[in-house]
């Protein structure tokens, strides 16, 4: 269960809220007002005052009665990311897939609206924070990548998809012999930014259930360079990065977009981001159809190995998938 990524208002102050969900929570990080909600639809209400602090059992009691989101002020966002990170993200004695599953959640609600409204600082900055937290916790030897891949999540929303595309990048990175450090974090970062030039897109166009007009597709498609355009004017993304927004809707037969370049034109880092970008889009919930199964994308995959994509790439992502056996049922 993700963070709801709406904010919503405590009806008494007009102060803006923001949604947890209840079993990523960490009572001890919750030094705050607590809102609940008593029924859907509804506007939160106060539940618990700071100055009676959440107990674990406190959160097991809201979880049996059903209620899976509390909320919290605006205000205190951030204090309560950082010290869920220090507190469960940080500590290795806990898996590295549950620190992954708390570290997607509450990271959420602040992505998807720094992406869609946001400065592009504001989302440039959080990608490189969330890169590194990323590469810390999936190159660990210790993670068990069947655990980690049982956690996904398959929705239509932006941050899904990039926190998942970041993911099977970094996975597929360390597969193919991957290993420094400050490489990964950049591949994490530039992963998490491949599709930032959507934030020119209309909504109504990327969520259309039908097909496409020309006219739309064409749009739909310079967000590569949209967001190559924009990110190219700052100094803090490497050319490698660059890479990974610009080219990883490029084949490599030459069929892609934007320019149509083929073969090794087509850098290293946006090969495997095709990958991953491809297979979570097959895999998740599209407006316009279902999600395929994991066994069924890899065939799709595999049977455009010789035409779209880097061939050795594909052998070496098959193999992740056919030693994962949750992903291969």
């Amino acid at each position: 269960m993700s963070e709801c990524c709406t904010y919503s208002q405590d009806i008494n102050t007009g102060q803006s809220l923001v949604a947890i969900s209840v079993d990523s929570a960490c009572a001890a990080s919750l030094q705050c007002d607590i809102y609940i909600q008593r029924e859907p639809n509804e506007e939160p209400i106060l539940y618990r005052r700071k100055s009676h602090p959440l107990e674990k059992a406190d959160l097991d009691r809201l979880i049996k009665r059903g209620i899976e989101t509390i909320f919290i002020s605006k205000s205190h966002e951030a204090t309560y990311r950082d010290r869920m990170y220090e507190e469960v993200c940080c500590d290795e004695t806990i898996a590295p897939a549950e620190r992954f599953r708390v570290l997607r959640d509450i990271n959420e609600a602040f992505f998807e609206k720094a992406f869609r409204g946001g400065k592009l600082d504001e989302v440039v900055g959080f990608s490189e924070v969330l890169g590194s937290q990323l590469t810390e916790i999936i190159s660990r030897n210790d993670l068990v990548v069947e655990d980690l891949l049982s956690l996904m999540e398959f929705d239509n929303g932006t941050y899904t998809h990039c926190i998942n595309v970041s993911t099977y990048c970094l996975l597929l990175a360390t597969h193919l012999g991957i290993s420094k450090v400050e490489e990964l974090e950049s591949i994490a970062a530039g992963a998490l930014l491949h599709d930032i030039g959507k934030r020119q897109v209309q909504l109504s166009v990327l969520n259309k259930p039908g097909p496409l007009t020309d006219e739309q597709r064409e749009h739909v498609q310079r967000h590569p360079l949209i967001g190559f355009e924009e990110l190219s004017l700052r100094g803090d993304m490497n050319w490698r990065q660059l890479m990974i927004v610009y080219q990883h809707h490029e084949r490599m037969d030459g069929l892609g977009y934007p320019t149509g370049i083929s073969g090794d034109e087509i850098h290293p880092w946006a090969r495997i981001c095709s990958i991953a970008d491809v297979f979570h889009a097959l895999t998740s919930i599209r407006p316009y159809r279902f999600p395929l199964s994991v066994s069924a994308a890899s065939v799709v995959i595999g049977g455009e190995m010789k035409t779209a994509f880097d061939s050795e790439m594909v052998k070496c992502w098959n193999t992740i998938m056919k030693t994962t056996p949750c992903f291969m049922a």
